[in-house]
């Protein structure tokens, strides 16, 4: 959506802005600004604060700070309350003036607080994104400024908000605030030059270092090799000749019984090889030592039984295990046609049993078939010795009990001969293992002694009960070889000494063509740490001077500002005393610093107004850097001032002073200002009526609030014109 602009003179950037679900906005709400000087009036709280908000949130895409007033982080201080219950985002569109083109053109944003996105339309062509917010700045003739640059430069020279009125006074450092005035004032290429200077320096001090480390490094080189020089000239000097050490070490060889390490050309056999061969000698002897003690304790152990005792006695129970297993079958043959015989017994016995049972109580005097008479009593006591147990049963209840006793007895002894075969198993196991384990120790003893055969080693070894004595005879031959051993050893240790001579003058040689190569590298590195620390130096020395110089510009850039600001402040005259206000830079800490004062014209005296000051003189003290800024600065040069509530805590005197300011702005730069009191409302109505056409004046009136928004009241104040007195009077 785009149009051309009706051709005005007034400064009017912002046309109109189009609100919904932002903050005190709930409602779609269209607030026209199509003035050069708009006047927000209202109590607090009725939503004046917000229409700022609106602007500050679609120009940058963030409010700083709420962000830092949050109690959670995820806490959504944009979404209207109401609209955010429903889940819907937040919308500011503007109707803006595009300073390149002279077109009105729309700017949208909407989203939440952790996303939202920016739409730009122009001439029918609509971008988002990173896109959108660069066309954004070349409408508003800032898009040189960065990013980060164009939010400080906005919050400093274009929106004024009643909480960070004072912003510029208390900024955490001064330099903050040296950078923020030297951006403004377009000589920040100075100071970005200032800062790739000073990187610099890191690159001297790191060629400093660098010297610094390799001449260490060199030094530490060098004194080694001069310990080294000396360590191998007190060698040389103290090793003994070669041939009385050959001489000694023959005559030790002979005596010792060693004459096998010997060779006719032991003079130029080296000592190192010899010395391996003796500790080998030293390491076996040391080893059988081992080995006998091992094998002395093992012989402690002995089993009492043989394998060969034990492995009959096994025997002999395997075959009364076969012969009882077979036994054990024929009698569980038996007992089973015991128990065949006996359950048939009882059944035909319990069968009889129940017929003479059912028959007693039958009984009568004559039969029921041929009615001859029967002995009643006669019949009923044979009946009743059958009702009895049968002898028949009885015996077969007997045979079967006995055999039954006879298979349990057979298990027992079946159950008593596996337990004692498993016994027997483990002793055989146990003897087999230590039989191997003395197999294995007589085994290693053969080995070594066939490495000592040349050393008389008693041999064969036995491994019967002739092991315990001679193991007694091999500890007194261990002893002995080792003592001789041990005098060899250092025999050949003298042989090496003598050998070391001629290794040792080679290396002194070297040692002390090396030294010579390290002072110079010593007097190389002196004198290349020395160049690094003079141009290092001089580097440090150009900064400074380039800080100062920096500082010098700033001073002088700022010198033009001057009577700007104490023009303000001399209109508002906010202090009795300290009537003079600037700003004065200086280098602090090697870096640009800026540091606000108010002077004493008398006294000559300075005061810093964000602590010397009370709120309203602070208040008018901001306000004079901020509107001098605003009108001073050349790389972010907006086209409209918005004001927040700045009168607050101003007396009357103040007040008047101020909105005669007002008059002269809002001819350069489109006005949005708001206050809380209808009488500043209706005097700065008053005061920013127009005089001329077709400048306006527009005036919204926030009147109240409720769920769905706020209510606004629209007037426009057209120009007025009026007669001058004089030609009233005349």
């Amino acid at each position: 959506m785009s149009s051309t602009a009706e051709q005005v003179t007034e400064p009017v950037v912002f046309y109109s802005l189009k609100i919904e679900n932002f903050r005190g906005f709930y409602s779609s709400q269209e607030i026209p600004l199509d003035a050069s000087s708009v006047i927000v009036s209202g109590p607090n709280g009725q939503g004046k604060t917000s229409l700022f908000d609106s602007i500050q949130w679609l120009i940058l895409g963030r409010i700083q700070r709420l962000e830092e007033l949050r109690y959670k982080k995820n806490e959504d201080y944009i979404v209207n309350r109401y609209a955010a219950e429903r889940g819907l985002s937040a919308s500011v569109e503007a109707r803006i003036l595009d300073s390149t083109s002279g077109d009105i053109v729309v700017a949208r944003r909407t989203g939440n607080h952790e996303h939202n996105l920016l739409e730009f339309e122009a001439n029918g062509t609509k971008t988002v994104g990173e896109k959108a917010q660069d066309r954004l700045r070349e409408a508003l003739g800032v898009s040189s400024v960065e990013k980060d640059a164009f939010q400080a430069d906005f919050l400093s020279t274009a929106l004024l908000e009643q909480d960070l009125v004072r912003a510029f006074l208390s900024m955490s450092t001064s330099g903050e605030r040296y950078e923020l005035l030297s951006r403004i004032l377009g000589i920040s290429i100075v100071n970005e030059f200032v800062e790739k200077l000073s990187e610099t320096e890191s690159t001297y001090a790191d060629r400093v270092k660098k010297a610094e480390t390799g001449l260490d490094q060199v030094k530490q080189a060098l004194s080694s090799a001069q310990q080294q020089l000396k360590e191998a000239a007190i060698r040389i000097e103290s090793s003994p000749a070669l041939a009385e050490t050959v001489d000694r070490l023959k005559q030790g060889l002979a005596h010792t019984g060693f004459e096998f390490l010997a060779s006719p050309d032991l003079a130029q056999r080296k000592g190192e090889f010899l010395q391996r061969d003796i500790r080998q000698v030293r390491q076996n002897l040391m080893r059988l030592t081992e080995l006998a003690d091992s094998a002395t304790l093992h012989w402690g152990k002995k089993p009492s039984s043989a394998s060969r005792q034990l492995q009959e006695s096994a025997s002999q129970i395997t075959g009364e295990l076969d012969s009882q297993r077979s036994m054990l079958e024929k009698d569980l043959r038996l007992e089973k046609e015991a128990k065949e015989r006996f359950e048939a017994a009882r059944l035909r016995a319990d069968n009889i049993r129940q017929v003479a049972s059912l028959a007693i109580n039958l009984l009568t005097d004559r039969c029921p078939v041929c009615e001859q008479k029967i002995d009643r009593q006669l019949v009923k006591t044979h009946l009743e010795s059958l009702v009895a147990e049968q002898p028949g049963l009885l015996d077969a209840r007997s045979s079967y009990e006995k055999a039954h006793k006879t298979c349990a007895a057979r298990s027992k002894r079946i159950s008593d001969l596996e337990a004692k075969y498993r016994k027997l198993g483990v002793d055989i196991q146990a003897v087999e293992n230590w039989e191997k384990r003395l197999t294995s120790i007589v085994g290693e003893f053969e080995n070594i002694g066939n490495k000592l055969a040349n050393l008389s080693f008693p041999s064969p070894v036995p491994n019967t009960e002739a092991l315990v004595n001679w193991l007694l005879s091999l500890k007194e031959w261990v002893q002995d070889r080792s003592e001789k051993a041990r005098l060899v050893e250092e025999l050949v240790e003298q042989l090496v000494a003598a050998q070391s001579v001629v290794e040792d003058q080679k290396q002194y040689e070297r040692i002390q063509s090396n030294i010579k190569q390290l002072e110079q590298q010593y007097k190389d590195k002196e004198n290349e740490l020395a160049e690094a620390k003079k141009a290092r130096l001089n580097r440090k020395k150009l900064c400074e001077s380039s800080r100062e110089a920096a500082a010098k510009v700033v001073q002088d850039a700022f010198s033009e500002l001057r009577p700007v600001v104490q023009d303000l402040f001399g209109r508002l005259a906010p202090h009795p005393t300290f009537n003079l206000l600037s700003l004065s830079h200086d280098v602090y800490y090697r870096k640009g610093s800026t540091v606000p004062y108010a002077e004493d014209e008398q006294t000559k005296l300075t005061i810093n107004p964000a602590t010397g000051f009370s709120s309203a003189q602070a208040n008018v003290a901001a306000l004079c850097y901020f509107i001098a800024l605003a009108f001073a600065s050349s790389e972010a040069d907006f086209g409209f001032i918005l004001l927040d509530d700045p009168l607050q805590s101003m007396d009357d005197v103040n007040v008047l002073g101020f909105s005669d300011l007002c008059r002269f702005i809002r001819r350069e730069k489109q006005l949005v200002i708001s206050t809380h009191e209808d009488r500043l409302g209706n005097l700065l109505t008053r005061k920013l009526t127009p005089r001329d056409e077709p400048m306006r004046t527009l005036r919204l009136h926030f009147s109240a609030w409720d769920r769905s928004g706020p209510f606004v009241e629209k007037e426009y104040i057209s120009a007025a014109h009026t007669e001058p007195i004089l030609s009233r009077i005349a």
